[in-house]
């Protein structure tokens, strides 16, 4: 039996080439939920397909739903049979769909039984939670976590406080779910926000359909009794995983093109070009494509608050 090494030699190389960015599973998500509550038919194009997608699409089955998959493409009937019996959904380890679709459960008729993966159940609700029983939703839970027992009915609205400090979710949560309300919601964020630009995301697709949304800062103010208008819309590319590309070519002195980019996204994670900009790189842009390329790097300080998953 031969010995094993006792050290492995690793030879640094250039990371070269030409990728397309996957579908963004932020957007994704949103689109999806929208698409389902337009309540006509629409089509969401380049939809990243994962599990946590999987999830969300058949949580809005489970709900009453009805919609057609095509690959990476979802068509929304416009169709919805309010479930007769309490509907089980099981959220696997999703707590994005699990916060979203938790505050649109509470406003829309039939009763649901949200559960999930023990490490799911340990991810906090109580803020979403407190502010959803606060404009009269009724819901059951464990303490402030999973499992959920909601009792969806039609909620008036008014004016809410929500702890903003542990996640974003719970504010796209209750705007997503506002125009579903007679009066609407003026949501106030209190305690310093986290990940403020997935607030900012969620603002932007209602924005784009169709919904009115009025920002006076801190305040968001979304009227009740509106409609989501998707049509058709296609998911943009994802700078979260593009992000990996473009830092591996700039510290190897690279040179990669990234397409399916939108230049003008509200995604928080496009910070990563800034960044690598700031830092030396050489950054242009060819229509929905970027190149990123570098000779030489310099050590830069910047604030990451607001764009954690780009960390690694």
């Amino acid at each position: 039996m031969s010995a094993q090494p006792s050290h492995l030699l690793i030879h640094p190389g250039i990371l070269k080439g030409r990728i397309s960015a996957p579908p963004s599973k932020s957007i994704s998500h949103r689109l999806l939920i929208m698409g389902a509550l337009s309540g006509e038919n629409c089509t969401i194009n380049n939809i990243l397909m994962s599990e946590d997608i999987e999830i969300t699409l058949n949580a809005l089955a489970g709900m009453g739903f009805q919609w057609i998959l095509n690959k990476n493409q979802v068509n929304f009937t416009g169709n919805r049979i309010v479930p007769e019996k309490e509907v089980r959904i099981f959220l696997g380890n999703s707590g994005t769909t699990a916060r979203l679709l938790a505050a649109i459960a509470a406003a829309i008729p039939g009763k649901y039984h949200f559960s999930g993966t023990k490490r799911l159940q340990e991810r906090p609700m109580q803020p979403l939670l407190k502010a959803l029983e606060n404009l009269g939703a009724d819901i059951r839970h464990n303490r402030g976590f999973l499992p959920l027992q909601v009792s969806g009915k039609q909620l008036n609205g008014g004016k809410i406080e929500i702890d903003a400090s542990v996640s974003s979710q719970f504010i796209s949560g209750l705007m997503m779910m506002a125009p579903l309300m007679q009066r609407g919601l003026e949501i106030l964020p209190i305690n310093s926000a986290v990940s403020v630009p997935y607030i900012k995301l969620t603002i932007n697709l209602m924005k784009q359909a169709g919904i009115t949304v009025q920002e006076q800062d801190p305040l968001i103010i979304i009227p009740g009794q509106q409609k989501f208008e998707l049509g058709k819309c296609r998911v943009e590319g994802d700078y979260s995983s593009a992000s990996y590309f473009a830092v591996g070519a700039a510290i190897s002195g690279g040179d990669v093109l990234i397409e399916n980019l939108n230049r003008h996204s509200v995604q928080g994670d496009r910070k990563i070009l800034s960044i690598l900009a700031e830092a030396g790189a050489d950054i242009s842009w060819q229509n929905s494509a970027v190149r990123i390329s570098a000779r030489r790097l310099n050590g830069i300080d910047t604030d990451m608050k607001d764009v954690p998953d780009i960390v690694p």
